[in-house]
């Protein structure tokens, strides 16, 4: 890894922290700090690694487990890094118990850099300034994702705590993408998402660049997120991201798919 994507995948570590540590409860765990979301999906509590600076000791990062999932009370552990931030992280957690579930590819870049998607006739990128927008979001990422999402959460006030664009062709619906509040200059673009039907138009590259402008204007210099698959990759690509390393998800096993039979295999695709 070069110094410079060192650099970047060590501010994405830290501000992802600095970031959900304004929206969610925290608790500390020493080598782990513990992120809480008490009115939404368990899913979105997690653990982040603390220092994604120094070397870490195992014997320390064992103990953190245990007093994550004491913090958690009763809900998965799940743990977000950014790869060799700091080296020995993901293996430390390993030899913990926890089990690596996802290696996504971490892209990052900064907003003024990104390419700006002509809009298509009839399309036009509006802000999440109200709940019916906000559900329009809900609505559009349930299509795309195939479940119901949204947790009925609060808009957030200001640029800074996040926010969402919203893609409307006429006054329809068709795709959305949002940022996380900003931490130390960096914020994370999540949920892309477009309808089926509308697939394969330019709106994931439209709704993307429209979430890092939001991002830049509650002060991020600096925007990343993980593509779900290679098709998605390529569209950041395209927009100007560039590869800064891997983000390591680990969780703790599953009970449950120790005990229950194999699902069948299903084709999946983005239409």
């Amino acid at each position: 890894m070069t110094g410079a994507r060192r650099s970047a995948a060590r501010r994405i570590a830290s501000g992802q922290r600095v970031a959900l540590s304004r929206t969610r409860r925290v608790v500390d765990a020493g080598a782990l700090t513990v992120l809480i979301t008490d009115s939404g999906p368990d899913v979105l509590s997690c653990a982040l690694v603390t220092d994604p600076v120094h070397p870490v000791d195992p014997a320390a990062v064992a103990e953190a487990v245990v007093a994550t999932r004491t913090s958690l009370e009763g809900r998965r552990v799940r743990i977000e890094l950014v790869q060799c931030c700091p080296a020995g992280m993901a293996e430390a957690l390993q030899a913990a118990g926890l089990e690596v579930t996802e290696r996504p590819v971490l892209l990052a870049a900064a907003p003024d850099e990104l390419r700006a998607p002509a809009l298509a006739e009839g399309v036009r990128l509006v802000p999440v300034d109200s709940v019916t927008r906000r559900d329009q979001v809900d609505a559009v990422c349930a299509e795309a994702f195939g479940q119901a999402v949204g947790s009925g959460a609060p808009l957030p006030p200001e640029p800074a705590l996040g926010g969402s664009v919203l893609a409307l062709r006429g006054d329809t619906p068709v795709a959305a993408a949002s940022w996380t509040a900003v931490g130390e200059g960096t914020s994370e673009v999540v949920g892309v998402a477009t309808v089926p039907a509308e697939r394969r138009r330019g709106l994931g590259s439209v709704v993307t660049a429209g979430a890092a402008a939001g991002a830049a204007s509650g002060g991020a210099d600096l925007v990343w997120l993980t593509p779900g698959d290679n098709g998605a990759q390529r569209i950041y690509l395209g927009l100007g991201f560039g590869e800064v390393g891997a983000a390591v998800h680990l969780a703790e096993p599953d009970p449950a798919s120790e005990t229950a039979p194999p699902e069948p295999a299903v084709a999946t695709g983005i239409g």
